[in-house]
């Protein structure tokens, strides 16, 4: 790996100049009181929140040709679950706009990602007028860059088998345990949470199918195939564990319609009257969850830091995303 792969750690860090005030002010609840440290620290004390990293492929950097961005959170000294969740973003979201879920995937003691597919089309666009073939075949060129089908053009570089073990290979030259994630190059697909938004999400539905992983967490996705009819890959005998999939969707999605007929078809049940709304507050017990929540973009609240905030200005989703990534 070369030198042009730049890891910029941004660390806050308070400074205070000023005498400390007289009356001491009112103690705030801590929104995170739910989650304990398991190392010993001692109940209810406080866990160092996340660092956030932020790293840029270039062209000139270990065999990668698409340049982009990579966004990632973790612990600075845990403790750590041993469990990489990795976030396949939306075609055209910038892996940044996931800073706040990976966030909250870090508090858990998880180390977090979020990286772009090799597309350069939506996959719903590349496959238009192909056989219904075509989904599986780019899901397989866009996970191991063999050469499939004239729709997407990845090469292994640029595939996301590659592109996972190049970043935790770069992260782990800074420690925090991101090199027991990545073996001869290539991501221990074991001890990943396989997370994905959009057509990001069919691709951490297609992992799954192919390689057992940790845990599967869809967001508002997969939508591969045509509507009411679904890519024959999601009925597919699946590597992964059914009791390990979940997923989340906002029903005012402009193509909830689709993404409700792939849960159908990947066995979450037969359809939206199955999945439980968070609305209310957290659901526990099943796989499924959905929103209804007013939203001038549905289909990007349900995973992006632009989604609805509460009362304490945090993010309103962000008990959901924990339970979905699990402990």
């Amino acid at each position: 790996m070369t030198k042009a792969l730049a890891v910029l750690v941004a660390l806050g860090i308070a400074a205070c100049s000023n005498p400390a005030p007289t009356t001491a002010p009112a103690a705030k609840a801590d929104p995170y009181a739910d989650i304990k440290p398991e190392d010993g620290r001692g109940a209810g004390k406080p866990l160092d929140e996340p660092i956030d990293l932020a790293l840029e492929l270039t062209q000139a950097d270990a065999n990668t040709l698409l340049p982009g961005s990579v966004q990632a959170a973790v612990r600075k000294d845990g403790p750590w679950s041993g469990k990489l969740a990795v976030l396949w973003t939306e075609f055209g979201v910038p892996a940044a706009h996931y800073r706040e879920i990976l966030r909250e995937w870090a508090r858990q003691g998880h180390h977090a990602l979020a990286l772009p597919l090799g597309l350069a089309l939506p996959l719903g666009q590349a496959c238009a007028g192909q056989p219904a073939s075509c989904f599986e075949n780019a899901r397989w060129e866009l996970h191991d860059g063999s050469e499939r089908t004239d729709a997407v053009q990845v090469a292994y570089a640029d595939s996301a088998t590659n592109r996972v073990g190049l970043v935790t290979l770069a992260l782990g030259k800074a420690g925090q345990g991101w090199g027991q994630f990545s073996l001869n190059g290539k991501p221990v697909w074991s001890k990943v949470i396989a997370a994905g938004h959009g057509d990001g999400a069919g691709q951490a539905a297609f992992v799954a199918t192919q390689v057992p992983v940790a845990r599967v967490v869809l967001l508002a996705g997969p939508s591969d195939g045509e509507p009411s009819k679904p890519a024959p890959w999601m009925t597919a005998t699946h590597k992964t564990a059914h009791a390990q999939w979940f997923a989340f969707g906002h029903t005012g999605d402009p193509g909830w319609a689709m993404v409700s007929a792939a849960w159908t078809a990947l066995g979450f049940g037969p359809g939206t009257a199955a999945w439980p709304s968070v609305d209310q507050g957290a659901v526990q017990g099943v796989q499924a969850y959905t929103t209804a929540l007013p939203h001038g973009n549905p289909h990007a609240a349900v995973a992006t830091n632009d989604g609805p905030i509460d009362a304490e200005g945090k993010p309103r989703y962000r008990a959901t995303w924990r339970t979905l990534a699990g402990p």
